[in-house]
């Protein structure tokens, strides 16, 4: 088997109407709502908590709590496809 046909074995690939599915997710997930902002000033409001408090378990548990993975896979789903105008919404 060629490297090539190997790679494409490997990776999951997707037709038309998946990836339209996956690009109207991607850009609704990374939209600033209601629910995106609250989560992330209770996110902030408990890293600022740890840090006068000097806790890394209070620091570590706001970056879990903070809503921040959805827009950052967006920007990379933007980038892989070279779509300037999602990566910059």
């Amino acid at each position: 088997m060629s490297e090539d046909t190997e790679t494409k074995a490997a990776l999951p690939q997707l037709g038309r109407e998946e990836r339209k599915e996956l690009h109207a997710r991607m850009a609704e997930g990374g939209a600033w709502k209601a629910d995106f902002v609250v989560m992330l000033c209770l996110s902030s409001a408990l890293a600022s908590f740890g840090l006068l408090q000097n806790s890394g378990a209070v620091i570590i548990g706001a970056m879990l709590v903070a809503p921040l993975m959805t827009p950052l896979i967006g920007a990379g789903h933007a980038l892989a496809q070279g779509n300037a105008v999602t990566a910059h919404s």
